[in-house]
């Protein structure tokens, strides 16, 4: 004698027995593609976040893995139920990059590069989504160092290369939802 009912997570049978049931959302796979700015070396994370539109912190958080090229393609399966979400896209070192509104089912594709025309821009060591002169002199008080923050492209050194890019991405801020 066994009755089903929708929304119950556990169900008594006779006695003390218990069955746990598990409500999952349909799992669904989604393809992401973004470039960091100047990148060379040793791949890297960046991290990929699901929003709901009327606010609140991220429904799913996933670690996409960068090539040593700079160019990230994931496709990954999902648990975020199907609908239209902000999206947010955050490297280290890097501005943070949004698109909003969009619509995750299952195939969908997420180009954060906007067909080729944009980067994930480097140069924010400080991790407050601004380059400023702060990262620049942080940058320039470790050149010869070959690990830290202040290694934008990830070739092992911070060097002119790195202080390079910093400064031509001074002022700029990265997009927040």
């Amino acid at each position: 004698l066994c009755a089903v009912l929708i929304g119950i997570r556990s169900v008594s049978l006779l006695r003390s027995s218990t069955i746990s049931v598990m409500v999952m959302s349909p799992l669904y796979s989604i393809n992401i593609t973004a470039e960091l700015e100047q990148f060379l070396g040793e791949a890297r994370d960046f991290t990929f976040q699901i929003y709901p539109i009327v606010g609140g912190g991220p429904v799913e958080t996933r670690k996409v893995n960068v090539a040593a090229n700079g160019i990230a393609s994931h496709v990954g399966i999902f648990q975020a139920a199907s609908s239209t979400y902000n999206l947010l896209l955050d490297s280290p070192s890097h501005l943070k990059r949004k698109k909003m509104l969009v619509l995750l089912i299952d195939g969908a594709s997420i180009d954060f590069t906007d067909g080729g025309a944009q980067q994930l821009y480097t140069g924010d060591v400080d991790d407050d989504n601004a380059v400023t002169a702060g990262d620049v002199l942080q940058i320039a008080g470790t050149l010869r160092d070959t690990v830290g923050d202040g290694d934008l492209n990830n070739d092992g050194i911070v060097n002119g290369l790195d202080l390079t890019m910093a400064v031509a991405n001074l002022g700029r801020t990265g997009d927040e939802l």
